[in-house]
């Protein structure tokens, strides 16, 4: 049985984003979008930086945006990491400040407790 929760947080999603490959990147975009969607599902405000800054990396350097997604970051209660997350320098770096702001860390979806009793649903799908 999932736990419920009376407090609604801003679960960031940590992943891998960079490749040499252009459609590994848009994969790690979709995958990162599936989490935050389910986060969104379970009542909770998800931040994913993949969509937010999709395809950046063209305009910002590694260590300016990286920077700025720490910062973020570091605005939530709780960070998601999902798969694959450990061949990332990025994530491995938000695993690292996470604990520094003795965030949660999650590595599962089933690990977060819902925000309320039912799952959020979207209004198309309640009739």
């Amino acid at each position: 049985m999932t736990q419920t929760i009376n407090e609604q947080w801003l679960i960031y999603i940590a992943g891998p984003y960079t490749s040499k490959n252009p459609l590994r990147v848009v994969l790690h975009i979709i995958r990162a979008w599936q989490a935050a969607l389910a986060v969104w599902k379970k009542g909770h405000v998800a931040i994913c930086p993949h969509t937010s800054c999709a395809f950046m990396h063209f305009w910002l350097s590694y260590e300016q945006a990286a920077e700025g997604l720490l910062r973020v970051q570091s605005q939530c209660q709780a960070t998601l990491f999902i798969k694959n997350w450990q061949q990332s320098r990025g994530s491995r770096k938000e695993l690292e400040n996470a604990r520094e702001l003795d965030q949660f860390c999650f590595f599962n979806l089933d690990e977060i407790p819902n925000y309320k009793a039912e799952e959020v649903k979207r209004e198309d799908e309640k009739h």
